[in-house]
Formats: structure tokens, C-alpha cells, sequence
């Protein structure tokens, strides 16, 4: 862990009039950081309810929320809230909704890999390249389980992005990781690492990190669907 400097909070938007939804635009995580605080500071309210969220990209271009939602408690009046984030991709942005407002926001890193400089530096992301396609595409019966992969070398957090391509019965699918020792036999964690709400249609995401409690991992396929064809792409969040 570190500890927050103010010389290290950085303004990614400056004091700007708000008058309809939008985001920051893709953002790059503190060079290194583990996890981090986001802070919007609104300086001035005229009406809206104003809902801020942190989404997450594997490639710059494609973002999506985390399970559960790295989003704030609804701001209706002046303030400069701090939100604590563990980084769970190597590019993030931030959302907000519509209103008569004027906001900035800042950012700043918490806590750093062990790979990562003693003194913070913003640029390129210090993540690995994602796996693409880590857990293949195939199609999987309501409680059988994917294919048993490895987890990325070296990680003690991974962020897992699902991609479900077709559901078959119920379209209600809750994806749960379970954990193995020696690749073959799989047991569930405590509490269970399931996503907080089902997927009820065909698309990509969410974002689910995990500290990582095993060397290899699975997807088990459960709600009240009858199968799911998904994959599942991989990336290491903390060394």
C-alpha cells in the first residue's frame, strides 16, 4: 500500500458546465497503482440527480461496468466525494448523468504492485496484455463448468470479462468461478464468487475482479438457464 499525496492527484476533467450526460473519455490508471481514489468535486448544483460511475476497458475502446458497480452514492446538492477503487483493467473512465451542474475530477493511486516504482508515475499502464479468450467459447450445461485455466503468473487479483454469445431455456445465466489446487478437482470459494446479478441476454460483460485463492480457476454455468455459450478474457490486477 502507499499513501495518497496531494501532489499525486491529477485532473482528468477540469471545472466544467454540465448540461447533459457524459464521461472523461479513456483514462489510464496511475502508473503501477493497485487501486486508487476517484473524486468528483461539484462546485456548483442547480437540479439533476447526479450518478457517477468508474467502467473499465481491456482495450481502450469498449468499457464496462464492474460486479458489482464501482458507482457513487447520488449527489443532489454541492460536494467532493472520494471513491475508492481497486484498478480493474488497464484503462478506465468515469460517467456521469444529466443536470445543471458544474464539476471537475481528479484522480489519484492508493496502493501499487510489487513491480511498481517507490515514486508514482502517470503514463502507459503497468498491466500485462490481457488474455483474449483465456477461457474459450463454448457452449456449457446450467451447473457444469468451463475449461480449467491456469491463473496469469505472479497475480493476486485477476479481473474476469465475460462475453455470452447465446442462452438456451431461461435467458438467466449467473456465472460462479470456482478454485483449484491441481487443475483437476475444483471447489467453490467462501462466499461463493458469483456475479451479483444474472445475465438475461446475449452480450459482452460485466467486469468481475477476484483475488486470486488457487492456481487455476473455472466458470461454472448456473441460474435458470438449461446452457450458455460464453468465453471469458483475463487479466492480472495486482502482482
Amino acid at each position: 500500500m502507499g499513501t495518497v499525496k496531494t501532489t499525486q492527484f491529477r485532473t482528468t476533467v477540469p471545472p466544467t458546465v454540465i448540461s447533459a450526460s457524459g464521461n472523461t473519455g479513456v483514462l489510464i490508471p496511475p502508473w503501477g497503482a493497485s487501486s486508487m481514489v476517484v473524486q468528483p468535486t461539484v462546485s456548483a448544483y442547480t437540479s439533476g440527480t447526479i450518478t457517477y460511475e468508474v467502467q473499465w476497458s481491456f482495450d481502450g475502446t469498449n468499457f464496462y461496468s464492474a460486479d458489482p458497480k464501482d458507482t457513487f452514492a447520488n449527489l443532489t446538492a454541492t460536494g467532493a466525494p472520494l471513491k475508492y477503487v481497486t484498478v480493474k483493467a488497464p484503462y478506465y473512465r468515469i460517467t456521469w448523468t444529466t443536470g445543471a451542474y458544474t464539476h471537475a475530477l481528479t484522480d489519484a493511486p492508493v496502493g501499487y504492485t510489487v513491480n511498481s516504482p517507490t515514486s508514482w508515475e502517470q503514463g502507459a499502464s503497468a498491466f500485462s496484455s490481457p488474455v483474449v479468450g483465456a477461457i474459450a467459447s463454448a457452449l456449457v450445461t446450467n451447473a457444469a463448468n468451463s475449461a480449467i485455466v491456469a491463473v496469469p503468473a505472479n497475480a493476486s487479483r485477476i479481473a474476469l470479462l465475460y462475453h455470452t454469445t447465446a442462452i438456451a431455456g431461461t435467458a438467466n445465466v449467473l456465472y460462479e468461478v470456482r478454485w483449484s489446487y491441481n487443475g483437476t478437482t475444483f471447489v467453490p470459494a467462501d462466499p461463493t464468487d458469483v456475479l451479483g446479478t444474472a445475465i438475461a441476454a446475449t452480450g459482452n460483460g460485466p467486469i468481475k475482479e477476484l483475488p486470486v485463492k488457487a492456481p487455476f480457476y473455472t466458470v461454472i454455468v448456473g441460474g435458470t438457464c438449461t446452457s450458455a455459450t460464453f468465453s471469458v478474457d483475463t487479466v492480472a490486477t495486482s502482482a
